[in-house]
C-alpha cells in the first residue's frame, strides 16, 4: 500500500476490508487505485473483449454482440463549452473507424478527427450487464440503486476510445464519486484535489481550459494546486473522490467501465451542491419571480435539471427510496457494515431538508413526501435501537 496526501494505492494482492476502504478512502475523500487485477480478472469483458493471449481488442466479438446499437460519440478535436461536440452512430460504424485508426496508427490520428465513444449506457441498451461485476467497495450506491429499482436511466457507462482520445477537465456530475475499471488499455489521469479547485480558478480564472497541459506554465500551476498524475493500466480500478477536477487521456487504445454514484460518505456534499446550484438558478431568474408566481418553483426545477442534472423532487425521491430499502434490509437482518452508517446519514440530510424553505414550501406533494420520509426514518431508527439494546 502506497500513500499520498490525496491518493492511496493498493498495490498487492491483499485487498483492504470494506471498513478500511470506507474509513480511509471514501470518508477522507481521497483517490484510490487498485493495482491488483483480482477485482476484474474474472469479468466476461476481460476474457471475451480481448483477443486470446494478446493485448488486442476482440472487435469481431464486440460487433457481433453490439454492432446494431446506437452509440454516443464525441469529437475530441472540437470543443463544445466544457466538453466536445457529440454525435451518434451505429456501434459497428464506430468499430470501422477505430479499425482504420489502428491500421494506419499515428498517420490517421494526426490527419483526422479523434472520436471517443463515451457515456454509453451499454448495460441498459443491451439489456445485459453480465460483462462485469460490481466490486464490493462500491456496492453502497444510492444513485444507481434508485435508478435500477425505478427502471430509469442509470449512471453506469462504458468508454471506448483510440489512443489520444480524452475527456476534458471537469468535475463529475453532481460532484459524485466515480469509479473506473480498465478492461484493456492505459489511461493517464490528472487530478486536482477538491480543496484546491478554488485556488486553481484564482490562478487561471473561472473558465477552465479543456487541457491543463496546454498552459505554458502548467507544471508550476499543477504544483501550486497539489495536482497529481495517475497511470491506470489494464485490469486496474480507480476510485475518483467527490469534487476533484480531473482530465483523462487514453495513452493506448482503451475500453473501460465507469460508474457515478453517492452514498453515506458524500451524500451531504451532493445535497450542498444541489442547494448551491438551485441558488444559482434562483439568482439568475430572480427578476421573473413575480411574473411566474405559482410557476416559480416548477421553472426553477426545470432549469435546475438542465443545469445540475437533478432537481429537488428527484433528490427527495432517492432519499425516500433508500430509507425504505434500508428499513426492509434491517427487518430481514441483512445489516452489514456498509449499511450501518446509512441511518445517521439519511437522518442528518432529512433534518436539513426540513429546515430548508426551498423544500418544505415548494408544494403539497413534496411536503407529503417529507412526512412519509420522517415516518420511515422513525421506524428505521427505532428498529436500530432495539437491535442495539
Amino acid at each position: 500500500m502506497e500513500f499520498h496526501p490525496y491518493f492511496i494505492i493498493y498495490s498487492g494482492q491483499q485487498l483492504p476490508s470494506y471498513e478500511e476502504f470506507y474509513n480511509n478512502v471514501m470518508k477522507k475523500n481521497i483517490a484510490c487505485l487498485f493495482r491488483s487485477q483480482s477485482l476484474t480478472e474474472q469479468w466476461k469483458s476481460r476474457k471475451e473483449w480481448i483477443a486470446n493471449n494478446t493485448d488486442d481488442i476482440n472487435f469481431d466479438h464486440l460487433v457481433n454482440k453490439y454492432g446494431t446499437l446506437t452509440v454516443p460519440v464525441y469529437n475530441c478535436n472540437e470543443k463544445h463549452f466544457n466538453s466536445n461536440t457529440k454525435t451518434e452512430m451505429l456501434f459497428n460504424e464506430y468499430v470501422d473507424y477505430w479499425r482504420n485508426v489502428i491500421k494506419n496508427d499515428e498517420q490517421t490520428l494526426n490527419t483526422s478527427n479523434i472520436l471517443y465513444l463515451k457515456d454509453w449506457h451499454l448495460a441498459q441498451d443491451s439489456n445485459c450487464d453480465d460483462f462485469y461485476e460490481l466490486p464490493v467497495f462500491f456496492e453502497s450506491d444510492y444513485l444507481n440503486e434508485y435508478c435500477q429499482d425505478e427502471q430509469i436511466t442509470d449512471f453506469k457507462f462504458t468508454y471506448i476510445g483510440p489512443k489520444g482520445s480524452y475527456t476534458p477537465l471537469h468535475i463529475d456530475v453532481f460532484g459524485s464519486f466515480s469509479w473506473s475499471a480498465n478492461i484493456i488499455g492505459t489511461k493517464r489521469w490528472l487530478m486536482i484535489p477538491e480543496p484546491y479547485v478554488k485556488t486553481l480558478k484564482q490562478l487561471i480564472g473561472e473558465i477552465l481550459p479543456h487541457n491543463l497541459y496546454t498552459l505554458p506554465n502548467y507544471k508550476e500551476i499543477i504544483e501550486k494546486v497539489h495536482g497529481f498524475e495517475i497511470i491506470q493500466k489494464s485490469g486496474e480500478i480507480l476510485f475518483v473522490p467527490s469534487g476533484y477536477l480531473h482530465q483523462v487521456e487514453n495513452i493506448e487504445h482503451t475500453i473501460s467501465v465507469n460508474h457515478n454514484w453517492f452514498n453515506a460518505c458524500n451524500l451531504d456534499r451532493i445535497y450542498s451542491n444541489l442547494m448551491n446550484a438551485l441558488n444559482d438558478v434562483q439568482n439568475e431568474i430572480n427578476d421573473l419571480k413575480d411574473d411566474l408566481m405559482d410557476e416559480w418553483n416548477e421553472m426553477c426545477d426545470k432549469i435546475l435539471t438542465i443545469h445540475f442534472g437533478m432537481n429537488r423532487a428527484y433528490f427527495l425521491n432517492i432519499i425516500r427510496h433508500i430509507v425504505t430499502k434500508r428499513l426492509l434490509r434491517r427487518q430481514s437482518n441483512e445489516w452489514e457494515f456498509r449499511y450501518k452508517n446509512d441511518i445517521e446519514c439519511l437522518s442528518k440530510i432529512y433534518g436539513k431538508i426540513l429546515l430548508n424553505e426551498n423544500f418544505i414550501t415548494k408544494n403539497n406533494d413534496d411536503w407529503k413526501n417529507c412526512e412519509l420520509l420522517k415516518n420511515l426514518l422513525e421506524k428505521l431508527t427505532t428498529s436500530q435501537k432495539k437491535i442495539s439494546n
